[in-house]
């Protein structure tokens, strides 16, 4: 009698064990099943991070260009007699301006206006904003906000005679920490001094 518990107990501990094996296999799945979804979770958060540090650097780049739009300095007489003093791509429909190794004609704004095809390393085709953080820092942005402005046909402003008006468009460009997460804004904009009765054709 005493033989057959001693075999029934041996029998217990045997089938404790497999079941403690099988419970210890599913917790470790489990656990390593957590740890990757966290480390995915981590990485989508950065990526996030990422395009919001690119959107803002382009938000940047944007304001810039309508800080140097508003300047004393730029003249709507120099932006429409110009171009190549400004810096500016000349987007009219008869936009033909050609400046000394570099086009900027409406041809190329539009060849420009896609994060594939904007110039990022050409320093003739778009102007960096003075703002960078620096490189040691851990928000540190792979460039300078970058902008570039086009000039666009004059209009009339409505319910003022004869007075015309000239819009520009701005393209804001930013990079996030790194150079493959980029961002691109498009914005149309009239000067503070955009309006004159006659603007010089």
């Amino acid at each position: 009698m005493n033989n057959k518990k001693a075999l029934s107990f041996k029998k217990q501990r045997g089938v404790a064990l497999v079941v403690s094996l099988i419970i210890l296999f599913l917790t470790s799945i489990i656990g390593m099943q957590s740890m990757q979804t966290a480390s995915m979770q981590e990485k989508m958060a950065a990526n996030s991070l990422d395009r919001l540090k690119a959107l803002q650097s382009a938000e940047s780049g944007v304001r810039a260009g309508i800080k140097r739009l508003n300047s004393a300095a730029y003249s709507l007489d120099t932006f429409v007699n110009n171009v190549n003093a400004t810096g500016a791509y000349d987007i009219r429909r008869e936009g033909a301006f050609n400046q000394a190794g570099s086009n900027k004609t409406i041809i190329d704004w539009f060849a420009n206006r896609s994060a594939t095809g904007w110039p990022w390393d050409d320093a003739s085709k778009r102007s960096e904003t003075n703002y960078h953080i620096d490189a040691s820092n851990s928000m540190a942005l792979a460039s300078k906000p970058q902008f570039a402005i086009g000039m666009q046909e004059a209009i009339l402003r409505a319910g003022s005679e004869g007075y015309q008006c000239l819009p520009f468009s701005i393209i804001g460009a930013g990079q996030g920490s790194s150079a493959n997460t980029r961002a691109l804004i498009e914005v149309k904009v009239i000067p503070k001094s955009g309006c004159h009765r006659s603007l010089v054709k």
